[in-house]
């Protein structure tokens, strides 16, 4: 450019149209949109970030005198009108009482469903779970029998024929069930059954067959370990599939047990549960005291396993007896006695266990924490209050609680529905709880979930 002439010149309006269209091009409507939608395409801002995102930028539409200023107070009014609905429900949330889902926080929460079967009368002593539905031995002074369930609400005896032999013979106990994703198994009398619907069965094992079952069998089972991690008296067991069992490696029993002869020891491991890799055993050891043989010296089993073929004792120093574990979302569950009152402790492991709910089981009545049981909510633990010399016993009720996290437990206030009836023991079928026991002598099961 030439700057030696410093003398303003002065264009027309024409001039000065015609010399920006040489330079810029000619003027296009559609610029800003174009504009607009390349940046939202590489993302320099979001659309809702800004009014602009939401109003009309086309300068077409401005052209045609669309009132932009109408439109933005209406948007203002809805965002002022979302904002004021946004804050009325996060307060009806902070004011309405907190509920954990899943978890039976009230008695209207459990149905009572007695197992109506004629000639079975008693309770239901073991329930298993498996994809098929619900499987209960059944029974009291007769014969033991076994009854499936689709939905836990309509029972079906199993036909005699169709499951194996079952004893009324009270040495030898009630059988017991063990669910899998494949189907049940029973125990009894040194033998393993299987059965894929809970109606036809199939003997996988036996004393027989397989020496590592004499002279004494497993008594409960679980699914976990190699396979199948099964205890029973002293001993433990495991198996792949449950047709051939090996004997575990079990921790020996308290010294003032073993200091007495053989023939004056009981033992007894009562249960087995397992929490991902982790297992745990209980059970209890009992001898008559020299000098009084009508007492006994009891002493509480609680063996911890990682992988079902070798086992130790984790006896906590505060356990007076163990009646019940359960693995749950924050470890294991064990509920017992403790200085003559009823108590529970927590153990992430399996192995160090911490007495927990100190003051939340305390009751004026006789109380036996009889089952506990666990899904992805938490942990629920049912009890039996009250006793009686014969049955049924109308002082006798069931009684619960629930707990988030194993460490806080919330009693659940009970009713008629609980009434003169006992607890065996409970299950965590997917979200729904399924204690099992008794009422009026009969045998009942209590199933969670009918208030939702």
């Amino acid at each position: 450019m030439n700057r030696s002439s410093t003398r303003p010149r002065s264009f027309s309006t024409d001039q000065l149209r015609a010399a920006l269209g040489d330079v810029a091009g000619p003027a296009r409507a559609d610029y800003l949109p174009h504009i607009i939608a390349q940046a939202g395409r590489i993302r320099q801002r979001p659309a809702w970030t800004f009014l602009g995102g939401w109003l009309p930028s086309d300068p077409e539409v401005r052209r045609h005198g669309v009132p932009r200023a109408a439109v933005v107070f209406a948007t203002m009014f809805l965002l002022a009108a979302l904002l004021a609905v946004g804050a009325a429900f996060v307060g009806s949330q902070r004011t309405a009482p907190e509920r954990v889902l899943g978890l039976p926080a009230t008695p209207a929460a459990w149905e009572r469903v007695l197992i109506e079967i004629p000639s079975v009368t008693g309770r239901v002593a073991s329930l298993a779970v498996s994809p098929r539905g619900l499987l209960a031995a059944v029974g009291g002074d007769e014969p033991a029998r076994l009854a499936f369930s689709t939905d836990g609400r309509t029972w079906t005896l199993v036909p005699e024929g169709q499951h194996p032999r079952l004893s009324n013979d009270w040495s030898f106990g009630m059988p017991s069930v063990v669910g899998t994703d494949r189907g049940f198994l029973m125990l009894q009398l040194n033998e393993v059954w299987f059965s894929a619907n809970g109606s036809d069965w199939q003997r996988l094992a036996s004393a027989e067959t397989d020496t590592d079952l004499y002279p004494s069998g497993p008594d409960v089972a679980v699914v976990g370990g190699p396979g199948l991690v099964a205890v029973g008296g002293d001993k433990a067991w495991y198996s792949v599939d449950g047709s051939d069992w090996s004997l575990a490696a079990a921790p020996g029993l308290p010294a003032e047990i073993l200091e007495r002869p053989e023939g004056d020891r009981y033992v007894a491991m009562t249960g087995v549960t397992a929490a991902g890799q982790d297992l745990v055993a209980w059970g209890l050891a009992e001898v008559p005291f020299t000098d009084n043989r009508d007492e006994h010296l009891v002493r509480p089993l609680l063996w911890a396993s990682h992988d079902g073929r070798t086992w130790a004792s984790v006896v906590d120093p505060t356990m007076d007896s163990v009646t019940a574990v359960t693995g749950g979302p924050h470890g294991f569950v064990a509920t017992g006695q403790s200085g003559g009152d009823a108590a529970v402790w927590l153990s992430a492991d399996g192995e160090t266990w911490e007495r927990v709910g100190d003051g939340d089981f305390a009751r004026a009545a006789r109380l036996q924490l009889d089952a506990a049981s666990a899904s992805a909510a938490g942990y629920v633990i049912a009890a039996t209050e009250g006793g009686c010399v014969w049955y049924p016993c109308p002082e006798q009720s069931v009684v619960t609680w629930t707990s988030v996290d194993g460490r806080s437990w919330s009693p659940v206030q009970s009713d008629d529905r609980f009434t003169r009836s006992q607890a065996y023991g409970s299950v965590a079928w997917g979200s729904t709880f399924v204690i099992a026991g008794s009422f009026d002598s009969k045998p009942t099961v209590w199933i969670s979930g009918s208030e939702r």
